[in-house]
């Protein structure tokens, strides 16, 4: 394998580990956290399309199959998320009625005390 080769497959797997930290597949190095960021995961999906469609052509079999299943994975996980996060939208409206407590509308509500 040539130096090339073996660059432009680590730049692959570059954009792959990016993609999954953004989509909280992965701890994040930096942060030593989970954190999930789904437009920096939509970036780096688009930057692996615009270098697939740029390189078309000029790629071998293997790499070509490489970019292909790293795009796929990372899209698929992506939709994975997407769907979590509509799942957890109704879940936290839920939670938040529970922690607000009801006001009492029978009280007034700059009540002066006279003791």
């Amino acid at each position: 394998m040539e130096k090339n080769d073996m660059i432009f497959q680590q730049l692959l797997f570059s954009f792959q580990m990016q993609g999954m930290i953004s989509l909280g597949k992965i701890m994040n190095p930096s942060t030593q956290k989970i954190e999930r960021n789904l437009l920096i995961a939509q970036s780096t999906i688009d930057t692996l399309e615009a270098l697939s469609e740029k390189t078309k052509g000029n790629l071998t079999d293997d790499e070509k199959k490489l970019l292909n299943q790293i795009m796929y994975d990372l899209k698929m996980n992506y939709a994975d998320e997407v769907s979590k996060k509509q799942e957890e939208k109704p879940e936290e409206k839920e939670k938040e009625k529970k922690q607000k407590p009801e006001k009492d509308k029978t009280e007034p509500k700059n009540k002066n005390k006279e003791e």
